[in-house]
């Protein structure tokens, strides 16, 4: 289903709704990132490292212990799916990967804020187990009820748009966060100069 929610006698209320939700949502992802990348993934970094010089693998090993981290805790706060927490596991990776490339967590903490504004308050797509009704209403309608299931299509739409899981269930938006995590790890090596492992002379 695809339209317009707000209505023309209810704008103004319907409005304010939508900014308030859009400013909580930019707030959580700054804290949350200020948390997970500024505090943890220092922290962590330091205890993996040591005192040697920083590698690629000890940035990425402290990625994947930070993304287990945020995962437990992501399942205690929400209802989540399996799609939905490996979708989260990639985006904690991605977003740990451009705070080291940055050297501070603002950028990954606005790319996070953005991409959950963009999915319930402007598109009204479930995210982290919550439903919002924002300024278009997106909805994921499957089969009717008693309708023999596609088993092919169905399935491969479900596969690519997350389904009534929304898009932190979709196949495809997990494989756009790998290439991401691919580029941010290419980048992070040409721009700092840094082994892929640690040197053994």
């Amino acid at each position: 289903y695809l339209g317009f929610f707000i209505q023309f006698d209810e704008a103004p209320l319907a409005l304010l709704t939508v900014v308030v939700r859009i400013l909580a949502l930019a707030a959580f992802a700054y804290c949350e990132e200020y948390v997970f990348r500024r505090k943890i993934t220092r922290d962590l970094m330091k205890q993996v490292r040591g005192h040697k010089p920083p590698t690629m693998s000890t940035g990425v090993i402290t990625a994947a212990i930070v993304a287990l981290i945020y995962c437990g805790i992501k399942s205690l706060q929400f209802d989540l799916g399996i799609m939905q927490l490996c979708t989260l596991f990639l985006i904690s990776v991605a977003l740990s990967i451009q705070g080291m490339i940055e050297g501070d967590f603002g950028r990954g903490a606005g790319f996070w804020a953005a991409l959950l504004i963009v999915f319930q308050p402007l598109l009204s797509l479930p995210a982290l187990g919550g439903d919002f009704s924002g300024l278009v209403l997106i909805k994921y309608q499957g089969p009717p009820v008693g309708a023999a299931i596609d088993s092919g299509g169905d399935a491969l739409a479900r596969l690519l748009t997350g389904g009534a899981g929304g898009p932190l269930s979709s196949l495809a938006l997990q494989m756009l966060l790998a290439l991401n995590i691919a580029r941010g790890l290419f980048v992070y090596k040409k721009k700092h100069g840094i082994p892929l492992t640690k040197s053994l002379g």
